[in-house]
This record gives structure tokens, sequence and C-alpha cells, in this order.
């Protein structure tokens, strides 16, 4: 499926909502642009938290928890590693 569309004053290109819609792509989700020879592709950007979400606390023996609560805690852990590096509260 292709589209014909203008790129506006501030460099944006509208996606069919149709393509939105085939795609599963909502209001907030992050797209991949990549470039080569001449041609731009567009795709859906991996949720790293999502796509690993739960790895390793099997091994861990924990329960697994969710992906916004692994976000969370890596949130937290960057915080704190942050904080000790410049010494900062």
């Amino acid at each position: 499926m292709s589209n014909l569309k203008a790129v506006t004053e501030k460099g944006q290109v509208t996606i069919p909502r149709q393509m939105l819609h085939d795609l599963d792509l909502n209001e907030g989700d992050m797209l991949t642009l990549t470039f080569e020879d001449g041609f731009v592709s567009v795709s859906r950007a991996v949720d790293l938290v999502e796509y690993l979400y739960g790895i390793g606390r099997d091994f861990a023996g924990t329960t697994p928890g969710s992906a916004a609560e692994d976000r969370r805690l890596i949130a937290e852990a960057h915080r704190a590693e942050l904080q000790l590096k410049h010494g900062s509260p």
C-alpha cells in the first residue's frame, strides 16, 4: 500500500488512519525512521522493557512483575546510580 502525502512546514507527515489501524499504532507510540539509499522506512520502535519483560526473574527465583513495574525499577536504579556518581540528593 502506498500513499502520497505532503510534508508540512514543520516537517510533519500524516500517516493515513487505515495504516495506523493496520499497524495498531496509537498516539504516543514510538516509531523508528531509517534513511538508506534515498528512501525512508518507518517501523514500530521496540520497547526493550516490554520485549524483555520478566527475563531473568525466573533465574532469580522471583515472580515476574509487569513491564511497567520493570520500567519503574530501572528508572529508580538509574536515579540511585546518578546520585552516587554525582553526589546529589
